[in-house]
């Protein structure tokens, strides 16, 4: 799994949406995230099957994508770390919160869900905006940002 850290102070792990790609995301990140990383050492991944990370999915389900989180953590050696997610990343953030409650500090959830098809509430319509977002990042990046931010800015990213 593709995962960049910045700032510097306690760990604070994002768990990424639907989709994320380390890269393309950071232009809008960066300034949102400047004050975050003066206080704290601020952890993003893509998830597997998006954005830098391996594009080859056996399965992606819940019990896969928290086994992903589980060997991200170990692997940097966090012994404790905050935990934000938002979006389709909840359930994963809630699922690694209640499995390993001696190892997160604190827990931000934004604008997600507790169960549920959660990209569009149509599993045909997240399938195949899975394989567009595989096949072709930005096309599936516009899209999501058409059925979810319509009124953002067309040109993604911005460069």
């Amino acid at each position: 799994m593709a995962c960049a850290a910045s700032g510097s102070g306690p760990p604070l792990l994002c768990i990424p949406g639907w989709v994320s790609h380390l890269e393309l995301n950071w232009p809008r990140l960066e300034g949102s995230l400047a004050e975050v990383e003066q206080r704290h050492r601020v952890i993003r991944y893509d998830k597997r099957g998006t954005g830098l990370s391996d594009r080859a999915l056996m399965t992606l389900t819940l019990a896969s994508m928290l086994a992903d989180l589980e060997a991200l953590v170990d692997h940097l050696g966090l012994a404790q770390h905050a935990l934000y997610a938002a979006s389709a990343g909840g359930p994963l953030a809630v699922a690694y919160a209640a499995a390993h409650p001696e190892r997160v500090t604190k827990l931000v959830l934004y604008a997600t869900f507790a169960r549920g098809d959660g990209v569009t509430g149509k599993p045909r319509t997240t399938g195949a905006l899975m394989s567009l977002a595989r096949a072709e990042w930005t096309l599936a990046w516009t899209a999501f940002m058409d059925l979810y931010l319509p009124k953002a800015p067309a040109a993604y990213p911005s460069s």
